[in-house]
This record gives structure tokens, C-alpha cells and sequence, in this order.
């Protein structure tokens, strides 16, 4: 008896990848949606960054993207980055079409304010006052410019979540 093992073998690899496709594939934002509801029932503050691949050979993104990840550092997990396309934040946060500006970045931590920057955070005290503003610490007079604005989101229901 002679089988075709490059065939079976091909046949078999086909069915595997539909199945996957068919059983594993989600929007994008579902995943990543998850992983934020997670991240905020867990007691972190959440980063969302805007659209942040724009115009990368500038300086004002070699500056935005210094102080940025200077505060990431400082803050370790008890933060949690997500980087968001205009469809993603779309997809994710009802009437986000405000937020939508290239570097701008939403804060949020459950029960606590949300804020809005919009547009690249060129000062790195927009960063100490989130920090001070989330670990309930007394802001000083001198920060209170540097206050992001204050929010209201709403998550939108995501159909094929589970």
C-alpha cells in the first residue's frame, strides 16, 4: 500500500489553519479590549496612547517619546500601556472622534477620574501630576497647569465578546 504522505500532510495543515482562523480569529480591539477591562479590575491605571506611529522622524515626537517612556519606567506595573489606531479607539471608547489627535493619551483607573491630554505631552510634570493624582497624594499648586482634562468615556459593547 503506497500513501501519499506530502499530500495528507499538506491536507491536514490546510484543516488545521481554517480551524484556527475560524475559532481564534476576533477583531483586534476584542483582545485588546479584554485586556484593558482586566487591567482596570486589577487596580491599574490604564495608558491609552493615540495614534502614536505618526510623523516618528520628528522632534517633538524624539521629546513625546522620551517622556513618555521615562514615565513608564518610573511607574512599573502598577501601570498599563495600550497603543491605539484611530480605528481601534473608535471601535473601543463611544464618541472617540474627540480623542483622536495624533500622541494624545487617555488615563483611566477604575473608580478614580479619567483624564484626557490632547496631543504629544511635551512636559513631564502632565506625568508627575497623573502620578500624584492616582496614588491619592496632595497635588502642589505649581502642577494644577499641568492638569490633564478631566473625562467622562464609555466602553462600547463589543458583539463578539464573551
Amino acid at each position: 500500500m503506497n500513501i501519499n504522505y506530502t499530500h495528507t500532510h499538506q491536507a491536514l495543515l490546510v484543516t488545521l489553519g481554517i480551524v484556527f482562523i475560524f475559532f481564534f480569529s476576533a477583531p483586534a480591539y476584542s483582545n485588546q479590549k479584554s485586556d484593558i477591562n482586566r487591567d482596570l479590575r486589577n487596580g491599574k491605571v490604564i495608558v491609552l496612547i493615540i495614534n502614536s506611529t505618526e510623523n516618528q522622524e520628528s522632534e517633538q515626537y524624539a521629546d513625546w517619546s522620551y517622556y513618555l517612556n521615562e514615565f513608564a519606567a518610573a511607574v512599573d506595573d502598577k501601570y498599563s500601556f495600550h497603543k491605539l489606531n484611530t480605528k481601534s479607539l473608535m471601535d473601543l471608547v463611544e464618541g472617540a472622534g474627540v480623542y483622536r489627535k495624533a500622541y494624545s493619551i487617555i488615563f483611566m483607573k477604575q473608580k478614580n477620574a479619567t483624564y484626557f491630554y490632547n496631543g504629544p505631552i511635551l512636559e513631564p510634570q502632565v506625568y508627575e501630576y497623573i502620578q500624584l493624582a492616582y496614588s491619592k497624594k496632595p497635588i502642589p499648586k505649581h502642577l494644577n497647569s499641568f492638569s490633564p482634562e478631566k473625562i467622562v468615556i464609555q466602553f462600547r459593547q463589543c458583539v463578539d465578546s464573551k
